[in-house]
């Protein structure tokens, strides 16, 4: 008798697609994509060892992966529900499409993970935060404390304004400490997925598409800090459901 066959060829092939388009990819964010996009459901081991056989035979594109600092144990401020605190910061791309310096600017919701919001653009100045905010607030309501560093667009009047006249407090990591924002742990996902494909790409509009992707991607695959979940919603959106913030007062 032949032996019953776990993997076939087809989801080898998947997996293979993948592992080139995410080079520095993990098993786990890749496990996301075969369950959400394809409907392959594999175990850990399995996964692994299919990875490592087309590293090992050379299918996969040699990248290194960026380097992560072992952080300290004072964790960011901690939600105990939707929209008590949201996350912001901005990123440098480390590649430049067409020669440009980019910025990614996120906003995270964070009890579920949810990006709210976010921005690919050659600026960084408060412009770019206070576009942010309003489109985030149309969708998603009002949260109640943002949490940022220090730089100068978060110090800034403007934007010390706008969190006064929406009722929004401020917090702000101390200095020398980025990992107290949780968007910290968001932008190495970004950096581990994004930095090899913007790489490749030869214009703005193509890296804005791409960051569009995976803000997408990082909303609706299962997120590793929800899988001992006992409901089952193990991504972003899904933890998140029909809650929203609080509307704005537009009488004020």
């Amino acid at each position: 008798l032949k032996p019953h066959r776990k993997v076939y060829f087809g989801t080898m092939h998947t997996i293979l697609t993948l592992q080139k388009k995410y080079p520095t990819a993990g098993w786990f964010r890749l496990r996301g994509y075969l369950l959400k996009d394809f409907g392959i459901e594999l175990g850990q081991t399995t996964l692994k060892k299919i990875m490592k056989l087309n590293r090992r035979l050379h299918l996969v594109p040699k990248v290194e992966k960026p380097i992560t600092e072992a952080e300290p144990k004072e964790p960011p401020p901690r939600s105990r529900h939707p929209f008590e605190y949201a996350f912001i910061d901005i990123r440098y791309l480390d590649a430049k499409p067409g020669g440009i310096q980019l910025y990614s600017c996120l906003l995270l919701e964070g009890f579920s993970r949810t990006i709210l919001a976010g921005s690919l653009t050659d600026q960084q100045h408060v412009g770019v935060i206070l576009r942010l905010y309003y489109l985030a607030l149309l969708e998603w309501g009002l949260w109640e404390t943002v949490v940022s560093d220090n730089g100068s667009q978060f110090r800034s009047t403007a934007f010390g304004k706008a969190n006064q006249n929406l009722g929004i407090n401020q917090h702000f990591c101390e200095k020398g400490r980025p990992w107290q924002n949780l968007i910290e742990s968001q932008f190495g996902i970004q950096a581990r997925l994004g930095e090899y494909l913007w790489r490749n790409c030869s214009n703005t509009e193509q890296a804005i598409e791409v960051h569009r992707e995976l803000i997408q991607d990082h909303n609706r695959l299962p997120h590793f800090a929800h899988q001992r979940r006992e409901d089952g919603k193990d991504s972003p959106l899904e933890v998140l459901g029909s809650n929203r913030g609080a509307q704005i007062d537009k009488t004020g």
